[in-house]
């Protein structure tokens, strides 16, 4: 499906290499994507996605025009783009198109340096990292960090 509409191409063999046994299949479905110059093979330039970031440095005063929105959502949805440390995550929430660091409300990870640091760096990363979560946003910190619970 992926294919036939245009989101990727199949990987070419030379004839001695092993293939799929639906490797035609594939390429099949790629050359009808190109003829219906769908996504990938259009020539059009695909859509700019426009977003707000929140999360770097010396964007408190930013950070806390969206505190309101994103207390009264409740629970919503967001994707980890980044663990910062075992407790601090720098995500983003579609519905609001903002990028934002997030910190686990009432948890304290070791900071680098202190023993078990690596250890709640990796968990978190492993569990978190380009996962699709829910967050509820509780506060903000004077630096601009939104306390929050992650599920």
């Amino acid at each position: 499906m992926l294919l036939v509409r245009g989101l990727g191409t199949a990987v070419k063999h030379r004839s001695e290499d092993d293939k799929s046994s639906h490797y035609e299949d594939l390429l099949e479905a790629e050359a009808k994507a190109m003829k219906g110059k769908k996504a990938l093979h259009s020539s059009k330039q695909p859509p700019l996605v426009r977003g707000n970031d929140v999360s770097g440095q010396g964007q408190a005063a930013r950070a806390k025009q969206f505190l309101p929105f994103l207390q009264r959502a409740g629970r919503m949805n967001a994707v980890v783009e980044y663990v910062l440390s075992g407790h601090r995550f720098k995500v983003f929430s579609p519905k609001d198109s903002v990028t934002f660091t997030l910190a686990l409300s009432g948890v304290r990870c070791p900071g680098k340096g202190e023993p078990f640091a690596d250890k709640a760096l990796a968990f978190s990363r492993e569990h978190c990292l380009q996962r699709d979560v829910e967050i509820e946003v509780y506060e903000l910190d004077q630096r601009g960090t939104f306390l929050s619970s992650l599920y």
